[in-house]
C-alpha cells in the first residue's frame, strides 16, 4: 500500500471531534464568511452556508451538521436568517 493510500485511509477513519463553541466558533464563522453571499434569495443563501458548514465539517475533522453550522453562523454574526 502506498503511503498516499495509507495517509487517505487514516484520514477517512480518524475519529472526528465534538464542535463546541468555545473552540471552533471563531474558525467556523471564518471559514463560513467565503459561503456567505448577501446577493442571491434567502433560501439559496442559506443553502450556501449549509454547503460551508458541511464543508467546515469536513475539512476540520468536526462533527456537527450542516444546519447546525448555519444557525451557530447567523447566532454569531448576528446576521436575520
Amino acid at each position: 500500500m502506498s503511503k498516499r493510500s495509507r495517509q487517505k485511509r487514516d484520514t477517512a477513519t480518524a475519529p472526528r471531534q465534538r464542535y463546541s463553541r468555545e473552540m471552533h466558533g471563531q474558525g467556523l464563522v471564518d471559514f463560513m464568511a467565503a459561503f456567505d453571499h448577501d446577493d442571491i434569495s434567502d433560501g439559496a443563501w442559506q443553502a450556501m452556508l449549509e454547503d460551508g458548514g458541511a464543508a467546515y465539517a469536513q475539512e476540520m475533522g468536526v462533527d456537527i451538521d450542516p444546519h447546525r453550522a448555519f444557525m451557530e453562523y447567523v447566532s454569531l454574526t448576528g446576521d436575520q436568517a
